[in-house]
């Protein structure tokens, strides 16, 4: 099930976005448990990555490709479901994508996360650029028939380039996403040292903005699907 049937406005999308992310607020933070624990280790890890910043680069940066692609993928199939509010339904539906779609999962997240680090080692802009250009992956590994990991890192960039307004869209995305992270982890910082508990509100808030991220993702592909541009 889609939620459109003709050409979609973006302003519709994020309404429809933001109606559906109220709506099924639970399930949607179930989606990004993978992230959320990650955070959590990134907190527990943050005196040791201080003196050794390349083992965010090489171990987490992949780590975090990999929960955000989870989350994605996770969202898209509980939009898809014609039960959204059947916890059961939705955990049947994840663990029926079987293994081999999680590894391709895995290794589209592992080639996205090396293209996007080497991108943020040029200045950062390739790596949002890198960013914009894969959102979709995730998508596509749950939702079209089996391919290799470059067909669908092709396919994603097909989509995003198929037109500047998809392009535009993805990159305002990637570069909103990079952006909010700066105000967040200050607000983090200043809640933390009033109340303490910091990996509660660094979790809290990962949780919220991923979920919101990944479900206008779904909605967007959805709408440039039924334009025929998928």
């Amino acid at each position: 099930m889609t939620p459109y049937t003709n050409m979609i406005s973006n302003k519709t999308i994020c309404r429809d976005s933001l109606k559906f992310y109220s709506s099924y607020f639970p399930l949607v933070s179930l989606t990004q448990i993978p992230l959320a624990v990650l955070v959590l280790l990134q907190r527990f890890l943050d005196p040791f990555l201080e003196n050794h910043p390349i083992v965010a680069v090489v171990i987490l940066l992949p780590l975090f490709s990999i929960g955000s692609s989870l989350g994605t993928a996770f969202n898209y199939i509980l939009i898809n479901l014609p039960d959204r509010r059947n916890l059961r339904t939705f955990l049947k539906a994840i663990y029926s994508i079987g293994p081999t779609t999680i590894t391709t999962l895995v290794l589209t997240s592992l080639m996205v996360a090396m293209f996007f680090g080497l991108g943020l080692a040029a200045f950062i802009l390739p790596g949002l650029y890198f960013m914009a250009l894969y959102f979709f992956v995730p998508i596509l590994v749950v939702s079209s028939s089996k391919q290799t990991v470059a067909q669908y890192l092709y396919a994603s960039k097909q989509i995003v380039t198929h037109s500047r307004k998809n392009f535009f869209v993805t990159l305002v995305i990637a570069l909103a996403t990079f952006l909010m992270e700066l105000p967040i982890s200050f607000l983090v910082n200043q809640l933390s040292e009033q109340f303490g508990y910091a990996p509660l509100f660094d979790v809290s808030f990962s949780i919220c903005l991923g979920g919101l991220v990944d479900v206008f993702i779904c909605f967007y592909f959805l709408a440039l699907k039924e334009e025929g541009t998928t």
